[in-house]
């Protein structure tokens, strides 16, 4: 077969994966905070402005990045999910070819490991994902991912020239800049290569510099155009939303099995230097990428999503350069065989599901057919009672928050202070519960709901374990009984309550409260 022919192979095949990825992923629910964003994304480009109708705890990049995809299920009247995904398999695409193309330039590895290697690229950006497709830590991923080969590669005398670098600094920024985090396998990896050359000169690369000096400007536009990031989600963030998550423990316990595999890659040994230290970058990247896991200490299943998904395509490498020397570590062979075939049973059985989607969807359109047009908004702290509901109803999102995470953080953080009453801390954390009951009859005042989901748990995620109703606490601000007047419970489900507002009742009169910041 000729080169050009062999070339046209692989890019017909790649394009047959990327479709049936794309098609797997279009056809089912995009899981609850990539429905959010979209929904979120389509109302930002509607006017709405961040930090204040729209509580997102991260920087707004997200929200870019996710507006090509509404524009063009606008333009195309396709679904915003779908465009979506076309989207990503697009980026994923370009994220494919150019590891492919990195690949190719090291002559010690033969084709066939190059096309392994390629394949297991194809896994970790399309088929490892499962649940967590469309997560920023996906989008980091898929931008990132040629850096971080470059970088793995350069040991082994990879050429890439100078505009390639600035390139894939600045593709690699766009998922960098997702969230800070991010940037710690970027900084092990250069500061490995580093020590290995015994000069700083790999913190200055062309690639690195473009990273540094992107974060620097992207810092700068959020501080000038989004103020109220730094003003308002910032200092909410440092004060109550480490309250939110599962906990330190659940972070301890998926670090267990990553651990091992970093140990496993740092110690693999092997008579060639240049491969020797590709693995030691390699290794050094994994520890970021675990690092910043760790730092988010949520336990939440897609932050972990970048170490899972290089953890494949590290044991194929490993196996590929090494294999002569793992019949002597049969240890180090086993884990690097068992890794991959656990990650992939578990992607292969995780396709989203949502509960709440099927059944709330039943439930909704048996009190009205249609819903296009008809806005809800939900009280509770799982965002997935609503997302991808609304997607799916072809309803508006009408409540500023995704989940309730101001009024949990802030509940938390008094019942884990235990504050008197007249400290200067309780006094702050009050303040800040006000502001979530303020804000939540503002969503009401303005947006005049006509669904409201409400959880009816006694004790709630990520709530003190003490009973907390929803209704009540909003009835300390004077406006709410009168506007909750104008529901009529509709039905229950799943330890929800669906309340509707009553038809052609008058949309309230009141003012909403006036003040921005807690």
């Amino acid at each position: 077969m000729t080169k050009p022919l062999a070339i046209l192979v692989r890019l017909c095949v790649l394009t047959a994966a990327l479709v049936g990825g794309a098609i797997y992923y279009a056809t089912g629910l995009l899981n609850h905070d990539t429905s959010y964003l979209i929904l979120g994304t389509d109302r930002w480009l509607g006017g709405a402005t961040l930090y204040r109708d729209i509580m997102e705890t991260n920087p707004p990049l997200i929200f870019y990045l996710t507006a090509p995809a509404v524009l063009l299920s606008k333009s195309l009247t396709i679904t915003a999910p779908t465009a979506f995904v076309i989207f990503l398999c697009a980026a994923a695409a370009c994220s494919l070819v150019w590891c492919w193309r990195l690949l190719s330039r090291i002559p010690a590895l033969p084709p066939a490991g190059r096309e392994i290697i390629t394949c297991a690229c194809f896994l970790a950006l399309i088929v490892i994902p499962a649940n967590s497709f469309g997560q920023r830590e996906h989008l980091f991923l898929i931008t990132a991912l040629p850096y971080f080969l470059a970088q793995i590669l350069r040991p082994n005398g990879v050429e890439i020239r100078p505009v390639e670098k600035i390139a894939l600094g600045a593709f690699a920024l766009v998922g960098f800049a997702l969230k800070p985090y991010f940037l710690l396998p970027a900084m092990f990896g250069s500061l490995v290569l580093c020590r290995q050359q015994r000069s700083l000169r790999p913190l200055f690369e062309p690639d690195n510099i473009v990273l540094g000096a992107g974060y620097l400007v992207y810092a700068a536009f959020v501080a000038l155009i989004y103020p109220e990031y730094f003003s308002l989600i910032v200092p909410l963030g440092l004060r109550i939303y480490g309250a939110i998550g599962y906990g330190l423990g659940v972070v301890i316990d998926r670090s267990i099995l990553p651990v091992l595999l970093i140990v496993a890659l740092a110690t693999l040994g092997d008579s060639s230097k240049p491969i020797r230290n590709s693995l030691s970058v390699l290794s050094a990247i994994m520890a970021g990428l675990l690092g910043a896991y760790v730092m988010q200490a949520k336990g939440w299943p897609y932050q972990i999503l970048p170490f899972e998904s290089m953890a494949i395509i590290a044991c194929t490498l490993a196996v590929i350069v090494t294999a002569y020397d793992l019949k002597a570590r049969p240890l180090h062979f086993f884990l690097f065989a068992i890794v991959p075939a656990m990650l992939l049973l578990k992607s292969m059985n995780n396709r989203y599901q949502n509960i709440y989607a099927e059944v709330f969807s039943t439930k909704l359109r048996e009190l009205s057919p249609d819903w296009r047009g008809k806005s809800l908004l939900l009280l509770s702290t799982d965002d997935y009672a609503a997302f991808p509901l609304i997607n799916e109803l072809g309803a508006q999102w009408a409540g500023r928050y995704p989940y309730q995470w101001i009024v949990a953080g802030a509940l938390s953080r008094l019942d884990n202070e235990k504050c008197p009453s007249n400290s200067k801390s309780c006094a702050e954390l009050n303040t800040i519960l006000e502001y979530g009951r303020r804000t939540n009859v503002d969503d009401f005042v303005v947006r005049a709901p006509d669904v409201v989901l409400i959880d009816n748990r006694p004790l709630k995620t990520f709530f003190p374990d003490k009973p907390f109703d929803y209704i009540d606490f909003l009835k300390s601000d004077p406006r709410f009984p009168e506007i909750w007047r104008h529901y009529r419970k509709a039905d229950s489900a799943l330890d929800y309550d669906i309340w509707l507002r009553v038809p052609d009742a008058p949309v309230s009169k009141l003012t909403s409260g006036g003040v921005d910041h807690p």
